[in-house]
């Protein structure tokens, strides 16, 4: 009689655990994270439900070890045989740029630009952004990222600078203007020249014909050959010149 007792009492004590305990289910977004029922671990996400206590209150989340800046969340545990707790972790963003201080910018699938600050930015959201972010500084090609949809996403961004490209574009913008006007000067110089030797030969005639005849009148008229001639040849030197200073700047 006595070993028969013992056999139902034995058979008793799992059916009384079993009693006192109740499934809790968790959904997450997290399937990684630890799970703690009352501060105590009771296995990852991924491994629910959990066979928990009847006198369970609360069921937190906390991110794998390692990811110290992520935030974890809490929730209090329903009442019934089959608790179930949809716990979600933030998410969390970090952006940063080379070089830093870019502006950052979410761009949603309608269209809405949004600023959100400056790099290195760091982010939390109950929910994961939607859209583009563009990532921008000035003197530099902007660069278009996918936030992401995990708990941790993190981008790294290297602008590329504009100054070599703006260059190129502006000397291909301006070439033929400055080989007009290297031309111009020139066509100046040697138009110049010419009516400068013009003037002096007709001055250096008149100035024969005076050794030869003594005419007093013509002395005024080689004397305003002579100015002109020297006017001439006075902007034939300064085209000259001016092309002179524009071929050493660009060097």
């Amino acid at each position: 009689m006595m070993p028969r007792l013992l056999t139902l009492a034995l058979m008793a004590l799992p059916i009384a655990s079993v009693a006192q305990t109740r499934l809790l289910t968790v959904e997450t977004n997290a399937l990684d994270a630890r799970v703690f029922v009352d501060s105590v671990l009771v296995g990852i996400a991924r491994q629910s439900p959990f066979a928990i206590l009847q006198s369970a209150q609360q069921v937190a989340l906390e991110p794998p070890m390692g990811s110290w800046s992520v935030q974890g969340a809490v929730a209090p545990i329903p009442v019934g045989a089959s608790p179930h707790v949809r716990l979600d972790l933030p998410y969390h963003y970090r952006i940063e740029s080379q070089p830093f201080d870019a502006a950052v910018t979410l761009e949603s699938p309608s269209g809405v630009r949004t600023r959100l600050g400056t790099t290195p930015l760091e982010l939390v959201r109950t929910r994961p952004l939607a859209g583009v972010l563009e990532v921008a500084r000035e003197g530099y090609a902007p660069t278009r990222i996918t936030p992401g949809d995990e708990v941790w996403n993190r981008h790294v961004v290297s602008l590329a600078p504009l100054a070599e490209p703006a260059r190129e574009g502006y000397a291909e913008q301006y070439a033929p203007r400055r080989l007009w006007l290297d031309v111009a000067l020139l066509g100046v110089a040697v138009a110049a020249t010419a009516v400068s030797v013009h003037y002096k030969f007709q001055a250096d005639g008149l100035f024969e014909q005076y050794r030869e005849t003594g005419d007093p009148e013509l002395r005024p008229r080689i004397t305003r050959l002579d100015t002109k001639a020297g006017i001439a040849l006075s902007v034939a030197g300064a085209g000259i010149g001016l092309f002179s200073v524009r071929l050493a700047l660009r060097r």
